[in-house]
């Protein structure tokens, strides 16, 4: 016969002889409870396990007991049976916040994220508001974490729903709208956030405003997402400010054009302009390029009939070589525009501007490897100016990036500078090397 069957006979048998009390009874799980307890200070969790159970076949009804009892299966490394038992003691006690406490350790130490949230979220119902907040968005960072947006949703809305000035609650829920591209919600939802800021310094504020103007600029209220974004331009999120505002696309357009991708300037001006339609080297760039374009097929005449005549001078006449050339690239004749090009250089081999847009001519003309080689020797020519060290890596980048985006990352990493910064910093935005 087992303990616990002993244990019920005698119980029976005293209460039959009258040997025991009533109250006496209803004493005797104490008496064990506290044997148990010596047992468990002592660090004999075995034998604490031992007299709780006596206690518990006395009264089955102590959630003090069966919390301690979880405790010391925990400790023998018996955990299934540990929850099993602090389970029971919640089914004894809905808002016992130790047996809670103990199950939260558990789970998140197990990585047993589902059963994390289930237990945060019923003991947040016994909870003070500004805790149950406070719990409503651990699960909501729970769920954002997990991939599940809804439900990340649902509970920062109850966070700040429970305490309205749970500024991140409010924070991760416009994030979510964001990313969901609903942006009317987010800015509403932002704006509210940042409301309730208790401090203007940017190291907490910036993340704020910046997805505040996130959602007003992608929601087309370019205007009004200038003056919000403008209080977010703080560390990490500098240059992400700096990706949303149009001298960023100019200063992108006028490499771009410095490197004859007309096509690309274009987009990268117009997209300046659909963020300030008034803004003037935006517009006065691309009458230029207009221009240029339109005087393309009567020009090219003039180009061949001054380049037969004698100039008399070496430097005017490499200069109307690289207007022709730069000419025939608008145009896309790429084949003409190289030959011309190795004329030139056949007769004035240090022209170098001529040697870098031979080298532009090849790369448009699907001859990458071609180009790229041309630009990598230009780069050994001695004395070299700055500029033309980081034009010519530049557009290394622009022939690899198809090709090899590891290395096309490394080359626009190398040409990060100067005014070719912000058209490196979107280069590698595009080619997903910059976390935005």
């Amino acid at each position: 016969m087992n303990l616990m069957k002993r244990l019920v006979l005698i119980a029976s048998l005293c209460s039959v002889l009258g040997i025991f009390s009533a109250s006496a009874q209803d004493n005797a799980d104490m008496v064990f409870f506290k044997l148990g307890e010596q047992m468990k200070a002592k660090g004999d969790f075995q034998a604490a396990i031992s007299n709780y159970d006596l206690g518990l076949a006395v009264a089955d009804t102590s959630s003090l007991i069966y919390n301690s009892k979880g405790e010391c299966l925990l400790a023998l490394k018996q955990t299934d049976k540990a929850i099993e038992a602090w389970n029971k003691a919640l089914s004894l006690r809905s808002n016992y916040p130790q047996v809670f406490q103990s199950l939260l350790k558990v789970y998140k130490e197990t990585k047993n994220d589902l059963k994390y949230i289930e237990t945060l979220d019923k003991y947040a119902q016994v909870l003070s508001p500004g805790d149950k907040a406070t719990s409503y968005l651990e699960i909501a960072n729970l769920y954002y974490n997990s991939g599940d947006k809804v439900k990340a949703l649902e509970y920062s809305q109850k966070s700040y729903k429970e305490i309205s000035a749970k500024t991140e609650a409010y924070y991760l829920a416009g994030l979510i709208y964001n990313e969901q591209k609903k942006f009317a919600e987010a800015a509403t939802v932002l704006k509210k956030g940042v409301g309730f800021l208790n401090s203007s310094d940017p190291k907490s504020s910036a993340k704020f405003y910046y997805n505040w103007g996130l959602a007003l600029y992608n929601g087309g209220k370019f205007e009004e997402s200038v003056e919000i974004l403008q209080k977010a331009s703080y560390g990490p999120y500098k240059p992400k400010v700096a990706r949303l505002m149009p001298d960023y696309y100019y200063n992108v357009a006028s490499t771009m054009m410095t490197l004859h991708e007309w096509d690309e300037a274009e987009t990268m001006l117009k997209k300046a302009l659909t963020i300030d339609p008034s803004f003037a080297k935006a517009n006065l760039m691309l009458a230029d390029l207009a221009l240029k374009r339109a005087g393309t097929a009567s020009a090219v005449g003039y180009y061949d009939k001054a380049l037969k005549g004698k100039t008399g001078n070496d430097k005017q006449t490499v200069e109307i070589y690289s207007e022709y050339i730069d000419l025939l690239i608008l145009s896309h004749k790429y084949s003409e525009a190289s030959k011309l090009a190795e004329q030139c250089l056949t007769k004035y081999p240090q022209a170098l501007g001529v040697a870098y847009l031979k080298a532009v001519a090849y790369g448009k003309n699907n001859q990458k490897d071609a180009a790229i080689s041309q630009l990598k020797q230009l780069l050994t020519k001695p004395g070299l100016a700055p500029i033309d060290k980081v034009t010519y890596t530049f557009t290394i980048g622009m022939f690899e990036k198809d090709a090899n985006k590891e290395k096309a990352t490394s080359t626009f990493n190398k040409a990060k500078k100067g005014p070719f910064s912000n058209a490196a910093d979107y280069m590698l935005v595009q080619l997903g090397a910059v976390e935005l």
